[in-house]
């Protein structure tokens, strides 16, 4: 009997010391290591009226809209992001599917590019196109990776460090997909302070 109750308590630290990664991204700052959420877009901006007074000049600026004025995830140039991704379809790959529609099986940091967010008072935005009558349209989200170093820890894990300095302000992780079309998929975002 008393070999039958021990028993579970054997597998305990094998399963606390065992890989037991997620999918996402992650943020670890100051030594504290915490999921980002990714947050979707609540709505759709287009400004036409200096399109519209300048007689088609003017460019109309096409924009999602965030909630909030700024992250929750605080980032500094120690911070640390590590970007998981699935490795086979299981159980786990279909229950996050949906909370990170990003995360491909076998994916890879190069499928993002990091964005920077315009402040609003209550909100953030994110410019993916400009619409010219004259001139056409340019559509697409202007984002870059070129201020981190990225190190693969293991076939679904990777390690992404800052090597470049940014200016202080709101960003994001954005998914990259042909004509900015990536905005409308949910974002990873922090805040950036010196």
């Amino acid at each position: 009997m008393k070999k039958i109750i021990l028993l579970p308590f054997l597998f305990i630290p094998l399963y606390l010391f065992s890989q037991n990664d997620t999918i996402g991204v992650f943020i670890e700052t100051n030594g504290v290591k915490k999921e980002i959420i990714p947050i979707k877009q609540v709505k759709t901006k287009t400004n036409t009226l200096g399109s519209a007074l300048t007689y088609g000049i003017a460019s109309s600026n096409v924009k999602v809209i965030f909630n909030g004025n700024s992250s929750n995830n605080i980032a500094n140039k120690n911070s640390i992001f590590y970007f998981y991704f699935p490795t086979q379809c299981n159980n786990e790959y279909v229950t996050n599917l949906f909370k990170n529609p990003t995360m491909s099986i076998n994916g890879s940091p190069s499928n993002f590019g990091l964005a920077r967010l315009k402040t609003k008072s209550k909100t953030r935005e994110l410019s993916f196109a400009k619409i010219n009558i004259w001139s056409g349209s340019s559509m697409g989200v202007d984002v870059n990776l070129s201020m981190f170093k990225t190190e693969k820890i293991k076939n679904n894990i990777y390690k992404l460090s800052f090597c470049k300095d940014i200016s202080k302000g709101e960003y994001a992780f954005v998914y990259i997909l042909p004509n900015g079309s990536g905005a409308f998929f949910p974002i990873y975002d922090f805040s950036f302070s010196l």
